[in-house]
């Protein structure tokens, strides 16, 4: 992310103010009075700030308000729930072998996992081994309940998933695709571990606008800063995030041999949704030559 932007400014005075607003409310988590957050956002843009630098200011702010933030807001226990509807919405019977892809901490993949009544042993995740110059590690609440393993990386950044062909009925990518530099060939292994007719579900931003895509930056940079703990510059040098609408990430799946079957659109700043894809048994070339 350029470190001269300066999306808050821009959104500010533009008609995404309201959902500025919205975004910055999750700093009541830091100890920051909701109150303060308007005047706040309204001083950095008169004064014409970066949004690194207005970063440094809720840096300074939250020490003052020592107050640690609240991590566990029940994320997994909201995403099984939401899995499991997606499930029965699109009419698609339970499946029997999962696998998440982008797992992090593999918290979220157990109580997906949870949620699908499954066993232990058909829940799987997968991860790189780092991010933004982070280490991922399986939390101590998750590494004794789902099979954990790293993508591979080799011939420049191809992903290898160490899975057989064809091996999951349903796999889960939430809050991940935007995130991959490599984007078509982690597509191929997805098709690749995908069973014909089996399901593939994402979580992503519906980034139709201009706005839209400053929002979803500007929101990755509060999770990565705050939460995450990530320095500004390791963000600033080493963050990567391509986002794409609703109806682009359609396309991409499509020429994979996917076809979206059910999505679930929720309000929020940055349009974030949930689409629902089958495989309907077309290889690329397939696809290539049906179109």
């Amino acid at each position: 992310m350029d470190t001269t932007s300066k999306y808050t400014k821009y959104l500010w005075y533009s008609n995404s103010r309201n959902d500025l607003m919205k975004l910055f409310g999750v700093l009541k988590f830091y100890g920051i009075s909701t109150k303060r957050i308007g005047p706040f956002l309204k001083s950095c843009a008169k004064s014409n700030k970066t949004d690194f630098e207005v970063m440094a200011l809720l840096h300074t702010m939250i020490k003052k308000a020592n107050s640690p933030p609240d991590k566990d807001r029940g994320r997994g226990s909201q995403r099984g729930k939401d899995v499991r509807a997606l499930l029965n919405d699109s009419k698609i019977s339970k499946p029997k072998m999962y696998l998440d892809i982008g797992a992090s901490d593999g918290l979220i993949t157990k109580a997906i996992g949870a949620a699908l009544e499954l066993p232990k042993s058909h829940i799987h995740a997968v991860d790189v081994e780092r991010w933004i110059g982070q280490e991922n590690k399986v939390d101590g609440e998750a590494k004794d309940d789902i099979h954990f393993s790293f993508i591979n990386m080799v011939d420049d950044k191809k992903p290898i998933i160490p899975y057989k062909d064809k091996s999951f009925d349903i796999i889960t990518v939430l809050q991940a695709l935007h995130h991959f530099e490599n984007l078509g060939p982690m597509m191929k292994e997805i098709q690749r571990l995908s069973a014909v007719g089996g399901t593939v579900i994402i979580r992503e931003h519906n980034a139709d606008s201009d706005n839209t895509k400053m929002l979803t930056d500007l929101e990755h940079m509060v999770y990565g800063i705050l939460s995450d703990g990530l320095s500004i510059d390791e963000f600033a040098n080493d963050y990567y995030g391509v986002y794409r609408s609703a109806e682009e990430w359609d396309a991409v799946f499509a020429y994979h041999g996917f076809k979206c079957v059910h999505k679930k659109q929720k309000n929020n700043p940055t349009k974030y949704y949930y689409a629902v894809y089958v495989n309907v048994g077309l290889g690329v070339q397939d696809v290539r030559e049906k179109a």
